[in-house]
């Protein structure tokens, strides 16, 4: 089992069979002795018995019992989760029946309304304040239809992936696929997230708004509930999302994998017309989801293509996320295409920290512990975890070349915009730090590839200028034909003039890159009513070395926002305040500490992210000045999305 510090989604299907002692004294005449995934439907994957779970007062098989109580009539599915926010539950319902094809309208899952929601009382392994769920939102718009010239969107999504491909400059990692986007698109060089943590980068750049406006700084909060007056809340609750916004508008929406975060920030009945699905990264033995997750996404593609109106189809990919685990002979398959070994993949050339910076800027990754802060891994243990990674990409691209295939397949793919990106990017040992939660650029970084057939101008370019992950809404929508309206207060920029003009350097949208990254005190109390450490990491202080990511803090539990900018002017650079926090708003003139790092020379070249940000130049004296300016400069870049004054300004 995973670890029970960890979200885990076990999604299941009734086995039923004939009456057992065990079930005779519950007057039921079903059993259940193993589980099965859903998906593919004409695959059987048996789980293991999960009695053992140390949930076990409401485990996964207690949920499908009650299930097959009920009865296929009334209940043919069964999803189970854990969280240590809201504890253990039980959902039941219709479900898929057997024979019907990923994409099939169904009843599947979709509001509290639709299905019986049964609540496992089991403590969770920390003491906790639940979280009480967001109010619903508004009733949905009606949907309208599509204009004639309408475009299908293929959004795909990776987890951890930092732009060490094949047209980021990288000749070692084997990604064919990708280049196949690449090919037929544009290659952003400089394309950053709004902040570097999965929940608040999806609840960004899915709903189109940046982090001080949905306020999803943690994993704890969601952008629907956002605001702290009911005028507030009123008005977000009003703003549709990317995929609500295509709803809307006529499109066929359906969702695989893990685009949004876990569910964290979506309603599925706004969102999709087909069924969300938000597998757990933790695989059981056997079974890895990216593969089965493309086997529904590759029917769907099927299911969309033969439909009467356009369609956005979503997928998510679970890897690179950590962990870098297979089942039989997959491993081999992508690990051993590096034929030479770790020697072949070089360890991070700065495992130093930068000279000149701040702690608070670092931190330890409890994902992935460094032995001690400041101590690096061996340069042969950094190859081969390297190594491992660039395997795992590999493995995503594969499953994304079947999604191309299926396009073409199915005679859509000249009307298709295809958009790939990562959820934020990954450190590899670069300042002897790992996983992301910084602002440095290995953080923020990420790969952006963005095909639009028709336009031919558009094939196999590459582009220098700034992009910033909040702009796919607006990407998107245009690209397709329903270009967003400024009501909808969606707060990135269309790149399509870029795309139109990829190598025109007056068609850029952005003249900076906004990014952030909040810091919380490890002993301090706002998490979870102080009942709860505010990270995975094993350490109590208010020592800046060890501050934590803020994972689990509530949003007054934040001690310090790090907001960073990268700009090109008055010469490449990135500039970072970290600042002190009040519960929703930065206190801009409490300024703890400032780096600044040249980047002259940074094409965006994979292997050379690791050169420009390994000397901090905030506190040259002879740059006060342009300290002073470009401090200035970021708060005004920053202060218009703070969520209330971003309102006030709508």
């Amino acid at each position: 089992m995973a670890s029970a510090d960890k979200l885990r989604v076990r999604l299941v299907t009734v086995l039923a069979a004939a009456s057992t002692a065990r079930h005779a004294a519950a007057a039921s005449t079903c059993s259940v002795s193993a589980f099965q995934y859903r998906y593919p439907a004409n695959t059987t994957v048996i789980g293991p018995d999960m009695s053992e779970d140390p949930f076990n007062a409401g485990s996964p098989k207690d949920c499908v019992e009650a299930c097959c109580v009920l009865g296929p009539a009334v209940c043919a599915t069964a999803y189970w989760s854990h969280s240590q926010v809201s504890g253990s539950m039980c959902r039941l319902g219709k479900g898929f029946k057997a024979g019907v094809p990923p994409g099939a309208r169904n009843d599947t899952l979709r509001t509290a309304s639709t299905f019986s929601r049964v609540a496992l009382e089991s403590p969770p392994k920390h003491p906790h304040k639940p979280r009480p769920p967001p109010p619903p939102p508004p009733p949905p718009r009606p949907v309208v239809a599509p204009p004639k010239d309408a475009k299908n969107v293929l959004l795909i999504v990776s987890d951890d992936m930092r732009p060490d491909l094949p047209m980021y400059g990288n000749p070692i990692v084997h990604a064919p696929n990708l280049q196949r986007i690449a090919s037929r698109g544009v290659t952003f060089n400089q394309a950053h997230v709004q902040i570097a943590y999965c929940c608040p980068s999806r609840n960004s750049f899915m709903s189109g708004r940046r982090p001080d406006t949905s306020q999803v700084w943690t994993f704890t909060t969601n952008w629907r509930g956002a605001g702290t007056t009911a005028e507030q809340k009123a008005a977000v609750f009003g703003f549709t999302d990317l995929p609500q916004w295509f709803k809307q508008n006529g499109w066929w929406t359906t969702n695989t994998g893990k685009t949004w975060h876990n569910g964290i920030g979506y309603n599925p009945e706004d969102d999709w017309s087909d069924l969300a699905e938000f597998p757990s990264k933790f695989a059981w033995p056997g079974v890895f989801y990216d593969v089965n997750n493309t086997d529904v996404s590759v029917a769907r593609i099927k299911h969309a293509a033969a439909l009467d109106q356009p369609f956005l189809v979503a997928h998510g990919f679970i890897k690179p996320h950590l962990p870098w685990d297979y089942p039989p002979g997959i491993k081999a398959k992508f690990y051993e295409r590096y034929a030479n070994g770790s020697a072949t993949v070089p360890p991070a050339t700065n495992p130093q920290y930068p000279i000149g910076t701040t702690p608070i800027g670092f931190h330890q990754c409890a994902e992935m512990p460094v032995e001690s802060i400041g101590v690096p891994f061996a340069p042969s243990r950094v190859s081969a975890l390297r190594l491992e990674y660039f395997a795992a990409i590999s493995y995503v691209d594969e499953q994304i070349g079947r999604l191309l295939d299926a396009l073409e397949a199915n005679g859509v793919a000249e009307n298709t915009a295809v958009l790939f990106l990562g959820d934020h990017g990954w450190q590899l040992g670069e300042h002897n730090m790992w996983c992301k939660m910084s602002v440095f650029d290995v953080a923020t970084r990420i790969p952006l590839l963005i095909s639009a057939p028709w336009l031919k101008q558009t094939h196999g370019k590459t582009t220098q200028t700034f992009a910033e992950a909040v702009d796919i809404f607006q990407t998107l929508s245009e690209l397709a034909g329903i270009p967003v309206p400024a009501s909808e207060m969606a707060q990135g920029k269309s790149l399509v003039p870029v795309l139109r003009a990829p190598s025109d350097p007056a068609a850029a949208v952005h003249r900076v890159a906004l990014s952030q990254f909040p810091r919380c005190w490890q002993n301090q109390t706002a998490v979870n009513g102080g009942l709860q450490r505010c990270g995975d990491e094993n350490n109590n202080s208010n020592v800046p070395e060890n501050m934590c990511d803020c994972h689990y803090a509530s949003n007054a539990g934040i001690s310090f926002m790090g907001y960073s900018m990268r700009t090109d002017s008055p010469f490449p650079l990135r500039f970072t305040q970290w600042v002190r926090w009040n519960v929703t708003r930065p206190l801009w003139e409490e300024v703890y500490a400032m780096e600044l790092y040249n980047h002259t020379g940074d094409t965006g070249n994979a292997f050379a992210t690791d050169a420009f940000e390994n000397v901090n130049e905030a506190g040259d004296p002879l740059l006060e000045g342009l300290v002073a300016r470009l401090g200035e400069q970021l708060q005004r870049e920053f202060a218009p999305y703070i969520l209330a004054d971003a309102l006030a300004k709508y």
